[in-house]
């Protein structure tokens, strides 16, 4: 019997690659592969054809479908012309959608490639569903700066890591810089959990800070940024990470980050600091 498939990782892991990658194994051996992706991933229409392309420059053409339409139909339209099916960005199916890829998968291999969870963690619809009731699940390893497994895709918007925002967001650049080629608009860098995380720009407690801070503490300072006087307190996680925890407090409204870093990404991570905005009001 065939099987459904799910195979995942960060952004920029090679998933879209190794899809097409696959495609071609199949084709070569005489398959009919039937490829697909959701509609709203448009980052590689050419001329009003649907691509899937990697960055690494493979292509192919494929079919897209909507989130309102039946993947069950169109693999019955699609029926002898194909041998197995191929997904990409297949976290933006729909729950109904990956249920009609189970039903494919009755009668051909489906293979589903994609993100596991957004920039805020939180799995996307289809990935749930997939990780539910995929017969096979396999990651797809990217690494992070520091060399461990990346598995956070972050969302960065002028230098400081967002956790709240429109799930979606098409196009983005993936790298440690935006399209602009600084740290000023919207980009997504991936990390592993330990080495990099910023909490978002947020409101809190005096209370909570000093728990926070109550450990570990190797140095103190305070650091002028846009105007605003902030305190940072040091600790160090392991040998080869430190951890900055600062805050200021403006209109009795206290104003917390956190960051990670190593040695050799402390020149980097006060390029990112220095650009904290506080807002206005």
């Amino acid at each position: 019997m065939a099987k459904l498939y799910f195979k995942y990782g960060a952004m920029g892991c090679s998933k879209s690659a190794q899809a097409l990658m696959c495609r071609f194994n199949y084709i070569q051996k005489g398959y009919k592969v039937l490829l697909i992706k959701p509609s709203l991933d448009t980052r590689d229409n050419e001329d009003g054809v649907a691509y899937v392309k990697s960055r690494i420059g493979l292509k192919a053409k494929c079919l897209t479908f909507s989130t309102e339409e039946s993947l069950m139909d169109l693999y019955l339209s699609k029926k002898d012309e194909c041998d197995v099916v191929i997904v990409d960005e297949c976290q933006f199916a729909t729950t109904k959608q990956i249920n009609d890829l189970r039903d494919i998968a009755e009668f051909v291999p489906v293979i589903c490639y994609g993100l596991k969870t957004n920039f805020k963690t939180e799995l996307f619809e289809g990935s749930k569903r997939l990780i539910e009731i995929a017969d096979n699940i396999n990651e797809i390893k990217s690494v992070c700066s520091c060399g461990a497994n990346a598995t956070v895709n972050a969302r960065i918007v002028d230098g400081i890591l967002v956790t709240s925002g429109d799930e979606i967001q098409i196009g983005s650049s993936i790298s440690g810089f935006s399209n602009t080629g600084s740290n000023i608009g919207i980009y997504n860098s991936i990390h592993c959990k330990e080495y990099y995380s910023f909490t978002s720009l947020e409101e809190i407690t005096k209370e909570v800070i000093q728990e926070r801070i109550d450990e570990k503490i190797i140095k103190e300072e305070k650091r002028i940024i846009n105007g605003h006087e902030w305190v940072l307190f040091y600790s160090k996680l392991d040998a080869t990470t430190t951890i900055i925890r600062m805050y200021t407090v403006k209109h009795s409204d206290v104003y917390y980050v956190q960051a990670y870093y190593s040695p050799e990404d402390e020149k980097q991570i006060f390029k990112i600091l220095d650009s904290i905005m506080i807002p206005e009001g």
